[in-house]
This record gives structure tokens, sequence and C-alpha cells, in this order.
């Protein structure tokens, strides 16, 4: 509000410049010079207070005051005066009502007539209360509110209300209208005068719900122990909670960790599953088992004498136990000496040396096998004669057959009991002298006999 202090300044320079003016010109003057601009004037009601106000007059002249709210409260010095430049005391008493009033002063002449009015304001009447339509509000981010401030009395000076919020960051306000910015709580306070009143604003956080979960794999081959990382993707951005939970059809196959981290457990396949709200996204996991070379195969026995037709087993041992591959081959040098089976027993066939081979991955181990040939006993010798009459110096042969025809050794071997009566050589009798001897045929520990009896040949 202007003071009257600084409006009559102003009107004073105003009318002291046209003074000037007219004293270039003093055949022209006409009117008393007062600025439109003055012709309402405020002031506040502390005073008195007083100004001079400088105009130029024609001619002689007369103020007058014109009262309204109230008489007396605004006196002229001088009243009246010649014409010229001319300096006129306005003095404006104090208002201690809280009303308001005006005066009008009118300055006449022969030549013209000015005026201007004198508005003073009453003691301003305090703000007692303000008071707002909520007191707490709940918002969520990006949402706004308007709050509407009741101040007391209705004719209270100046109403004017004042926002401010004790957290702008959380929530803003402008000429009542409060913004949510981000989660967390602010107080918003609006004045007028000296009297406050204030509302709690709390601010949700913008539930947004998530629209995509993707992986950055859809399928996943690993090896027994083994590990992998999938990345998920969570759409949009400013999803509320983007959590992602992690889990796996079959833990004993393949796990996963709340990271993401994928672990191999044991052959076979499993599907990982990322789910974010309620969104998934799954990649497949091919476990296959971890291959474990074998570094050693040693066989219970390195040689091996058997007889034909006979067998026996050998056993191999496959180094590390946890080899993925334990399974041993079987081979045998010559087969036609001795054979092996997928077991690793091994049958003698004929006399010779065999080896036998023992095979796990790229390992190997050997048994050298020696095979004799089976005896087969003999059971009988038979002579084709049991009883022979030769002369003396006479011959005869006598034939063994050995049972069984298969026997091992069929060796025959002769013996007479009494040389000296008959001999024998591969059967071949030869008579000596007169008399009885026994020949006979051995195979193995079997015999057969043959009684020989030699005539003389001499004269009775």
């Amino acid at each position: 509000m202007l003071t009257f202090r600084k409006i009559m300044t102003v009107l004073a320079a105003g009318a002291l410049i046209l003074s000037g003016a007219c004293r270039k010109q003093p055949e022209a003057p006409k009117q008393i010079v007062i600025p439109a601009s003055s012709r309402a004037v405020s002031f506040d009601h502390t005073g008195p207070q007083s100004q001079n106000i400088a105009f130029t007059a024609p001619d002689s002249w007369v103020a007058s005051v014109t009262y309204s709210g109230g008489s007396g409260w605004v006196t002229l010095s001088p009243s009246s005066g010649s014409s010229g430049d001319v300096t006129m005391k306005v003095t404006v008493q104090a208002n201690d009502t809280a009303e308001e009033r005006s005066a009008t002063v009118t300055i006449k002449s022969a030549g013209a007539t000015a005026s201007f009015t004198i508005r003073q304001s009453g003691k301003p009447i305090p703000v007692e209360s303000v008071k707002l339509d909520q007191e707490k509000l709940e918002l969520t981010e990006g949402d706004t509110a308007t709050l509407t401030a009741t101040v007391s009395p209705d004719n209270a000076a100046d109403k004017t209300v004042t926002w401010s919020s004790s957290d702008a960051e959380v929530a803003s306000v402008s000429a009542g209208k409060v913004t949510a910015l981000k989660p967390g709580t602010a107080t918003i306070t609006a004045k007028a005068g000296d009297k406050t009143a204030a509302c709690a604003v709390t601010v949700v956080a913008k539930v947004v719900p998530v629209e995509s979960v993707s992986l950055d794999r859809e399928t996943l081959n690993l090896t027994e122990g083994e590990t992998a990382t999938l990345k998920a993707t969570v759409t949009p951005d400013d999803a509320t909670d983007k959590t992602v939970k992690w889990s796996s059809s079959d833990k004993s196959i393949a796990t996963v960790s709340s990271s993401g981290k994928v672990t191999a457990v044991k052959a076979g396949t499993a599907t990982i599953t990322a789910k974010a709200g309620d969104k998934t996204a799954t990649c497949t996991v091919t476990v296959a088992a971890k291959v474990i070379a074998v570094t050693k195969v040693a066989l219970d026995k390195t040689t091996l004498s058997l007889t034909e037709g006979d067998t026996a087993t050998l056993t191999a041992t496959v180094s590390p136990t946890n080899a993925t591959n334990k399974t041993v081959t079987w081979t045998s040098s010559d087969k036609s000496i001795a054979t092996v089976d997928s077991n690793g027993k091994v049958t003698a066939v004929k006399a010779g040396t065999a080896t036998i081979t023992a095979k796990a991955g790229d390992k190997t181990a050997t048994c050298t096998v020696t095979v004799a040939a089976k005896v087969i006993a003999v059971t009988k010798v038979a002579l084709d004669k049991t009883t022979l009459s030769l002369t003396e110096g006479g011959t005869a042969t006598l034939t063994a057959t050995v049972s069984p025809t298969n026997a091992t050794n069929k060796t025959v071997t002769w013996t007479s009991s009494d040389k000296s009566i008959a001999t024998v050589e591969n059967g071949k009798v030869t008579a000596v002298k007169a008399g009885t001897a026994t020949i006979t045929a051995k195979a193995g520990d079997k015999t057969a006999t043959c009684t020989v009896t030699v005539r003389s040949t001499r004269p009775h």
C-alpha cells in the first residue's frame, strides 16, 4: 500500500515540473494542474501524516474538503490563496477504527477546477484462525489433491494464504494444490497472518505391475557339477516390485539360487522358472553325466596255467572307482589256445600260450595263459592173442590195442617173463628154447598178456 508521503512526493514533483513550465510561458496557464494519478490516494491508518502538494493556479483559488465516513480528519493549510505557484499542506489524522473512509479535496479558481480523493483504510482486522478442509491426506506418487483453506474472520484485513511443504521432495504445494512426488511423509502448512493450519500428507509408492519376464537363455546344457547364471529382465523398468523368484522343477537334477545361478547335480532334465509379479519365464536345463576317465586297469593274476578244457575267471579292477565308464572289454591274442568271455572267464582250448587283455577306457592290463595238454589215461590194453605156440627159432607178432583211442600216451612197452625162452620187441615174439614164457604189453598202468609155449626142435 502506498503511503501518503510517497504519493504526495510524486504529486509535488509533477506539480513543480508543471509550474516550471508555466513560468516559461506565464501568459498560458488556464488550469490548476493535478496529475490524474493522484485523484484516488490511499493512506494507512497511522498518523497524523502530512504532505505538501505543489501546483500552479492561474487565478486566486479556494480549496475545500467534502467528507464521506466522518468529518474533520483531513485539514488543508492554507485553504485559499492567490495565483501563481502554490504549496498546500494536507494533513490526515489517525484512524483507530476498523472502518474505511474517504474525502475529496477540491481546488477551484476562476480558470479551472481540480480535485483528488483521499481514501484511508481502517485499523487492520487480524486473522484469528486458518482451517483446512482436510487434516490428513494419503496420495499415490504422481497424484494431486487440492486443499481448501478457510480464513476467519471474513473481514480480516489480509486473508492472503501462503502455502509450504515440510519436504518438497515428497509433496509440493502451490495455491493449495498438493502434488505427490515420492514415497514418504510431509506436512503441508497454510498460513494467513500469523495463524497456520496443517495437513499431514502420506505419499505411497505407485504400484506399477510387471508386464513381462524374459531370460537370456531358453535352453541350457551342463555337465554334472558345472554352473551357469541366468539373467532375468523384468519390464517395465519402473515396475514397483521387480524382485525375481527362482525355482527348479527337479532339484535332484539342477538347483538354482536367488541370483539365478544354476548348478547341475546329476544327469537329466529340469525346468528353471523365473517369476516376477504374476509373470514367468522358463529355461530347460539338460544335465549330462560328468565324464571321469579311467586311470588304471589291474588284473588279479598276471599269469595263468591251465589244462586243456579247464577254465578260470580273471577279475579286473578299474580306477578310479567313480570313473564314468568302468566297462571292461576282454580279448585273447589266440582264441585257438584260450578264449575269454565278457566276464573275464578264460577257457583253455589247446596246449600253447595266449595273452588275455582287459581294457577299460584307454587303459589295459594283461595275463599270460599257458595251456597244457589234457592227460587221458589208458583204460585198457588188449592183445590179439592170449596164447601162442612156437617152435624154437620161430617168431610171431602180437598186436596191442590201447583204449581209449584218445588216450594221452598210447605207447606200449613189451616185456617177456623169461627172455631165455622167448623174447619180444615191438610185439614181435621170438622163440628161444623150449619152455613157457609170458609176454606182457603195457600202456599207462594197464597191461595185457600172452602165454607163449616154445617147443624144441630136437627129436626125442
